[in-house]
């Protein structure tokens, strides 16, 4: 059986909200960008911490008690503890300016995954590939970001060629970001439009490269200097309310929350953000850990208590992976198939879609001389290619997760985009689920059935009747077919029993749409 990839593709467009809080007592992030770190270490702190700060509060690279309270003693708006899965901080060479980083101690000390600085602008941090490497080899996952500084188009590819070059030769588990939070940024006059414009096209640089994409920014800058309906990316969002209340924008694609600079990890020196993600990029089954006022006494680096629900605070929980292997009991159509790979990154609707639920893959990062089995659920070896184990298996074919469908290819791959099974066209967005229902593709329109497959000819939708060609796309304006002339308003929805005045002559229509001479 044959499985292609049609050519051509869906721009899925994704609400994106951040969570700032508002009407609130806030300390705005300072971010991972240049001045990040530079008063770590001092007993001033940085912009948004507290002068009474003394040295028992900074990172020891070795041993000593330190002052955890600044990754306690978070809670949702509804005052429940704040749940999360994996801790993180940034890096940049403000850090390493302090003292070189243990990040083996680091690793010991609970830290989950880091985001490391790649530039400021198009200005290299010095430490960045020794940032990677050292993470990496502890077993840490990591992520990076670029602190923009991009007043136009121009400027933002020039960062995004930057970027690839210094990310190509590694493999991230977690995401590359583009930070947004210099104000100099918009002395030009750089409208909403044109700033999300070169947010997307910094982001799909990133993606195309294979690697995950994510947007860096406060409520401010999400708000107010972009459009974020036109945003189809996982954020990191910066807020430091003081009553430590996670507040989500509705409808927010956050998956970490960067809560503070009062965080203190084992191995670095000074003060660090801390970070709370509620999705384990690159795999793993992590278990709950509480960063409310009872997770305090779990341990020093961040608790363990809680179970393996991810709720988080956050609406892009996950949900639990179940369903059958295929449609119709193992597969869609009766076929498993392989065929063209797409990419994977934002979803179209869903805030996000947390594959890595249910797998065992080691979190000893690329480095690890071998992984842990994975036995149930997603993951993702290689950066962009998602696969769903099964029993320590790759499933091949439809499978059902979570209530939605996807396809993999014969190498376990799951697919995107236009794909071809027994005849049938089905569409898999860019999170792999298959899609139903209108889709606008390249200025067409094309229907997909409840199963999935791609409607021809006569379809009948919400009452009225569409005529769709052999290749799927609605046909508006005088359709000759089988001798019989029909006229498709603009909206492709059939004229029927009624006069209709087209181009300044009055037309007559039967009750089954057919012109009447």
């Amino acid at each position: 059986m044959e499985f292609q990839k049609k050519g051509r593709r869906v721009a899925v467009l994704t609400v994106l909200s951040l969570s700032l809080i508002c009407g609130q007592s806030v300390s705005y992030a300072a971010g991972p960008g240049d001045s990040l770190g530079k008063n770590a270490g001092n007993s001033t702190g940085s912009s948004t911490t507290s002068s009474t700060q003394s040295s028992t509060s900074q990172s020891s690279t070795t041993s000593g008690a330190l002052d955890y309270s600044g990754w306690y003693g978070y809670t949702n708006a509804d005052g429940s503890d704040l749940k999360y899965l994996e801790k993180g901080t940034e890096v940049s060479k403000f850090q390493n300016e302090n003292g070189a980083i243990d990040w083996d101690a680091a690793k010991k000390d609970g830290l989950d995954f880091v985001m490391i600085r790649i530039a400021y602008g198009t200005k290299e941090d010095a430490y960045f590939d020794e940032n990677v490497k050292g993470a990496q080899k502890a077993g840490i996952k990591v992520g990076a970001y670029l602190c923009s500084t991009a007043k136009n188009m121009d400027d933002a590819l020039a960062e995004a060629k930057l970027t690839v070059k210094k990310i190509r030769p590694y493999k991230f588990e977690y995401p590359v970001a583009y930070d947004l939070e210099v104000g100099s940024m918009l002395s030009d006059g750089l409208t909403k439009e044109g700033l999300t414009a070169m947010t997307n096209a910094y982001c799909k640089k990133v993606k195309d490269a294979g690697f995950i994409p994510m947007v860096y920014a406060n409520k401010t800058w999400l708000t107010k200097h972009m459009n974020l309906s036109d945003l189809p990316y996982d954020v990191w969002f910066a807020a430091y309310p003081l009553d430590r209340v996670y507040r989500p924008v509705e409808g927010s694609a956050t998956t970490i929350w960067q809560s503070s600079e009062k965080g203190v990890v084992r191995g670095i020196k000074g003060l660090v953000t801390t970070e709370f993600s509620w999705k384990a990029y690159g795999g793993g089954t992590p278990s709950e850990k509480n960063a409310g006022n009872s997770g305090k006494n779990s341990n020093n680096s961040g608790g363990t208590s809680g179970n393996s629900s991810q709720n988080g605070g956050n609406s892009s929980n996950n949900s639990s992976n179940n369903g059958n292997s295929g449609k119709n009991g193992g597969n869609k159509n009766g076929n498993n198939s392989g065929g063209a790979s797409g990419n994977s990154s934002s979803n179209g609707g869903n805030t996000s879609l947390n594959k890595e639920e249910n797998s065992t893959i080691s979190t000893g990062g690329p480095e690890a001389e071998s992984q842990a089995s994975v036995e149930n659920g997603w993951v993702q070896n290689t950066p962009g290619k998602w696969q769903y184990k099964e029993g320590g298996k790759a499933v091949t074919g439809w499978k059902k997760v979570s209530d939605k469908w996807y396809f993999m290819n014969s190498d376990g791959n799951m697919q995107t985009g236009w794909v071809k099974d027994q005849n049938s066209w089905y569409f898999l967005d860019d999170q792999g689920a298959m899609r139903s229902g209108w889709i606008k593709d390249n200025g067409n329109w094309y229907f997909l059935k409840d199963s999935g497959a791609m409607a021809k000819n006569w379809q009948k939708v919400s009452g009225k009747w569409y005529w769709l060609s052999e290749d799927g796309a609605m046909r508006t304006g005088w359709r000759n077919l089988n001798n019989v002339w029909y006229y498709m308003e603009d909206s492709g929805a059939m004229v029927a029993d009624t006069t209709r005045n087209i181009n300044g002559v009055d037309y007559r229509f039967d009750a089954s749409g057919a012109w009447l001479p």
